[in-house]
C-alpha cells in the first residue's frame, strides 16, 4: 500500500494518514502511527518528505507485511 501522513509543523500530533490516496485514518502523533501499523505487522519502506503549498508536511512511504 501506498501511505502518505500529513502534518503541519506546529500540530505534530495531529496526522492525516491516506492509504492509496484516499483518506484512511487521524492519529496522534508519530506514537501512534507506529503502534497501528507495526502492531499489524506492516513493515515501513521510505520514500520522500515534502512541504505542500499550504505548508503542509507530507511523508510518503510504501508498507507491507
Amino acid at each position: 500500500h501506498y501511505i502518505k501522513f500529513m502534518y503541519w509543523k506546529d500540530r505534530p500530533d495531529d496526522i492525516c494518514c491516506h492509504k492509496d490516496d484516499v483518506f484512511f485514518k487521524h492519529f496522534k502523533g508519530k506514537d501512534d502511527v507506529n503502534a497501528y501499523f507495526v502492531d499489524r505487522g506492516y513493515k515501513f519502506t521510505y520514500h520522500n518528505t515534502y512541504v505542500a503549498g499550504t505548508g503542509c508536511i507530507v511523508e510518503e512511504y510504501t508498507i507491507e507485511r
